[in-house]
């Protein structure tokens, strides 16, 4: 670690048992709304912690048991992100003005126009051009590995008992494809085209390698999913008295209850359960395939628990003795390394009726 109290990414932990375990909730929310279990989620906290997770286990980043007779996946998108950052920084013109893109594109071209530039390039101007007709050929990043094994509350397809999460390196709603394996049929693993990603993403990616502690609980759905009858009881329950200024402050019907706000909807890595909303309204969680309904798969966070409330019950009561701003305090909080959209979390949502069916990422 260092000594100015900032993340180093350049150590870890040994792989020693240790069993994390969210803290006490101050409140038996089921007193206050009895009919709430009925609606809670059963998760999974992975509880993320940098080590040497092995190629056979299940862990966040790191090794995979990717398959030697399988090419490495790319991106394969026409006009991504990529090509569309890669471009630029080389000096197309694209066919429409600046203020046409869409907030995806132009956040592509600030975001790679940097490490685009060190690349030396003396294409011409059509070849240029032709890039963005490209299918992109970006190496994907390994995210998380989980075997059915460890997690059997997920779904798996018949005969497969691995799921890889790969990512483009972009966090937006396509970002992110989920690759299922049968352990039986990998023979020969192939390493990741370790020089190819490190021309493409340089250290702009920051992501450690993190052994799991699963921990099994149930997650109470955001605000919003409840029925009304629901959300107005908890409107009108006030059991706390920090929660008492809920209406003083934010006027009649606080949206949501601060109470109902702590307890809900888990933060950090996990599978299963229920996402914040906060930021935005729930939106359609459809398959794009087929229509049916979406689920939570994974959630990845930048958090571990809320980096300004120290005592939330979501800090496991074994990091409990871990002083806030001191590096082991934040590789504790912040272990992964990942930022996900603006210092926020987002889910892979997988279809219910097909879990082969295209994933959908989803950043609040």
């Amino acid at each position: 670690m260092s000594s100015n109290g900032k993340i180093r990414r350049d150590v870890c932990i040994e792989n020693v048992e240790v069993t994390h375990t969210s803290g006490t909730l101050t409140t038996d929310l089921a007193r206050i709304v009895p009919e709430i279990d009925t609606y809670a989620r059963p998760a999974v906290r992975l509880h993320p912690r940098p080590g040497r997770p092995a190629v056979s286990e299940s862990h966040i980043g790191g090794p995979i048991l990717w398959p030697d007779t399988q090419p490495w996946p790319r991106c394969g998108a026409i006009h991504c992100a990529h090509n569309l950052a890669r471009s630029t920084a080389r000096g197309v013109v694209l066919p429409v003005p600046s203020g046409q893109l869409t907030a995806r594109e132009r956040a592509a071209r600030l975001s790679w126009k940097a490490a685009s530039r060190r690349r030396a390039d003396r294409a011409s101007v059509a070849e240029r051009t032709a890039l963005l007709r490209e299918p992109c050929a970006t190496p994907l990043i390994p995210l998380a590995q989980l075997f059915a094994a460890d997690f059997p509350e997920i779904t798996f397809p018949a005969g497969k008992d691995i799921a890889q999460v790969m990512w483009r390196g972009l966090f937006d709603h396509d970002s992110i494809e989920v690759f299922w394996q049968d352990s039986a049929d990998i023979i020969g693993i192939q390493q990741p085209p370790a020089a190819e990603l490190a021309e493409e993403f340089g250290d702009t990616i920051t992501m450690s390698a993190c052994i799991l502690d699963p921990e099994r609980i149930s997650d109470l759905p955001w605000y919003e999913e409840l029925p009304p009858n629901v959300r107005e009881q908890l409107v009108q329950c006030r059991p706390e008295p920090a929660d008492t200024d809920d209406l003083a402050h934010n006027g009649a019907r606080q949206y949501p209850p601060s109470l109902y706000y702590r307890l809900s909807a888990a933060p950090g890595f996990k599978i299963g359960g229920s996402m914040n909303w906060s930021t935005n309204d729930v939106p359609d969680l459809i398959c794009p395939d087929c229509k049916a309904s979406t689920a939570l798969l994974l959630q990845l966070d930048t958090y571990e628990w809320p980096p300004g409330q120290p005592d939330s019950h979501w800090r496991p009561r074994e990091d409990s003795q871990l002083v806030p701003g001191t590096p082991h305090y934040n590789l504790a909080c912040e272990p992964t390394g990942l930022t996900i959209g603006r210092a926020s979390h987002g889910g892979v949502f997988a279809c219910s009726m097909n879990p082969e069916h295209s994933p959908q990422f989803i950043c609040p």
